[in-house]
């Protein structure tokens, strides 16, 4: 098995993802009222006035009103959207499981053509009707074997972490902690025009910036602390600029 059973470390990872999965499912569901066209005009009529509400309070909370409120609602729904392919664009995370997948179907392939090879006429038939041509039996064969290469290799990095910046140390960025300290901030500079960044009052985190993060998660659906959206936005500063 490519993972340990349930109540083993890979269990945890599994009771992880799902968990991580289940509440992106939520934030993107969230995020439709963000949206500025379904191609349905009924819908379209019912979502304006919650995104301009939702935009509202936003901007009440941050104490500036954005240069074009449909624009950063806009970007807010892409934000979230988008965010799988940000955070693992080859997909590194379900690499393991694909990897298994294809090895079955390696196996099944490489037992078809034991078969073919058991009977000489067959064999005849079906490699030497085209000559020195590799028939499509045989190239899928050599396709499945060099994705089963590829794979094994980014299993292997999003399992040792090889893949992952220095700057983040060896953990990876939860879908949170990502809109957090770099998707959203980003946004924020984008329609508010003022530069990122976080102070404190009264020993909380604060500042326009965090409380921008603060109300669109709530809009979402979704509570974060303020020392939680602090910390993602210092640990994900290099991912910003790079």
């Amino acid at each position: 098995m490519l993972l340990p059973a349930h109540g083993s470390s890979g269990g945890v990872w599994r009771q992880f993802v799902k968990r991580d999965e289940n509440q992106r499912r939520q934030w993107q569901v969230g995020a439709a009222v963000f949206l500025l066209s379904t191609g349905n005009n009924e819908l379209d009529e019912w979502i304006a006035p919650r995104r301009a509400a939702a935009i509202a309070r936003i901007s009440k909370t941050v104490g500036h009103s954005p240069e074009n409120p449909d624009r950063l609602a806009s970007d807010i729904f892409d934000a979230c959207s988008s965010l799988p392919a940000q955070l693992d664009p080859l997909q590194a995370r379900t690499a393991a499981q694909r990897l298994s997948k294809v090895r079955r179907i390696l196996r099944a392939v490489e037992k078809q053509a034991a078969l073919i090879d058991s009977d000489p006429n067959l064999r005849a038939a079906i490699k030497g009707s085209r000559g020195i041509q590799l028939s499509a039996f045989t190239e899928l064969h050599f396709e499945l074997q060099a994705l089963e290469s590829s794979l094994r290799l980014l299993a292997q990095n999003w399992r040792s972490k090889a893949d992952l910046p220095v700057a983040l140390k060896d953990r990876r960025p939860s879908d949170l902690e990502w809109l957090a300290g770099v998707s959203f901030p980003l946004i924020y500079e984008r329609h508010f025009l003022r530069r990122a960044g976080r102070s404190r009052n009264r020993g909380e985190p604060d500042g326009p910036m965090v409380r921008f993060i603060e109300a669109t998660l709530k809009e979402l659906g979704i509570s974060y602390r303020r020392e939680s959206i602090a910390r993602a936005f210092t640990r994900l500063a290099a991912l910003r600029t790079g």
